[in-house]
């Protein structure tokens, strides 16, 4: 099997292959972390509405916060 292009050498290709290995994980990175705050954002709005359930379950008014 003959590569379609012949000057292309073995270390150029290696180090494409690896760049873009680096290239590939940094963009997996920031996808998990995104991710992960997404999550934190979705925990925090559920225990906002488990404490308000919490409170219309007693029949409790919160607090009410001055700004």
């Amino acid at each position: 099997m003959k590569h379609m292009t012949p000057n292309f050498d073995v270390p150029t290709s290696l180090l494409v292959v690896s760049a873009a290995l680096v290239v590939g994980v940094i963009i997996c990175l920031f996808v998990l972390d995104y991710i992960i705050e997404h999550q934190e954002i979705q925990n925090q709005e559920r225990n906002i509405t488990q404490r308000k359930t919490k409170y219309t379950k007693y029949n409790y008014k919160p607090p009410k916060q001055n700004n």
